[in-house]
C-alpha cells in the first residue's frame, strides 16, 4: 500500500511540474524567416496606421518657471526663430533680486569689518586660544620625553636581563 501511495504522489508531482513548466517557464521559440540573397534595387516600404502630426510643432521648455503675464502670439501662428512668444511675470524675480542685493550688502559690511581690523575682545579671545594651545603642546612634549625615557629604560632592563639569562645558560 505504501508503494502505491508513493508512486501516486510521484506521478502527481511530475504531472504538476510538467503543467507548470509548459504554462509558466517554457520560453517562446523565435521564428526566423529566411530569404535567398539576390542582386537588385533596395526598396523599403513602411506601412503604419494612426494620426499624422505636423512636423513644425515644437514642445517649449523654459529656463525658469513662472507665471505668464502676456502672450504675444496666437495658437497656430507662425513665428520666426528667436522671436519672443510670451512675457513672464517678474514680480517674484524682482523680490528675489532685492533679497540677494541685501545679502550682498550684509556680506560686504562683514568684509569691511574684517578688513578694518578686529576688536580688542576678539584679539584677547584669540590670544587665550593660542596660550591654551601652547600649554597643551608643552604638556605633550613633556609626556613624549617621559615616554621615550621610560621606553629606553625598559629596553635597557630587558637587554640586561636577557644578557644575564644568556650568561647563566652557558654556566
Amino acid at each position: 500500500m505504501k508503494t502505491k501511495k508513493i508512486v501516486l504522489i510521484a506521478v502527481t508531482a511530475i504531472v504538476i511540474f510538467l503543467v507548470v513548466y509548459n504554462v509558466f517557464l517554457k520560453k517562446e521559440q523565435i521564428n526566423f524567416t529566411l530569404a535567398d540573397v539576390v542582386r537588385g534595387s533596395v526598396v523599403q516600404e513602411v506601412s503604419e496606421t494612426g494620426q499624422v502630426q505636423q512636423g513644425e510643432e515644437i514642445k517649449l521648455n523654459f529656463k525658469t518657471a513662472g507665471t505668464i503675464e502676456w502672450v504675444y502670439v496666437k495658437v497656430g501662428q507662425e513665428v520666426l526663430p528667436g522671436a519672443a512668444l510670451a512675457k513672464l511675470d517678474t514680480k517674484q524675480l524682482n523680490i528675489e533680486l532685492s533679497e540677494n542685493q541685501y545679502a550682498l550688502k550684509v556680506a560686504e559690511a562683514k568684509l569691511n569689518q574684517i578688513l578694518a581690523g578686529t576688536s580688542p575682545e576678539e584679539i584677547q579671545a584669540a590670544q587665550t586660544s593660542v596660550d591654551n594651545a601652547q600649554v597643551v603642546l608643552e604638556d605633550a612634549k613633556a609626556k613624549l620625553t617621559e615616554d621615550v625615557n621610560q621606553a629606553y629604560d625598559d629596553a635597557l632592563n630587558t637587554l640586561g636581563n636577557a644578557y644575564l639569562k644568556g650568561v647563566g645558560a652557558f654556566n
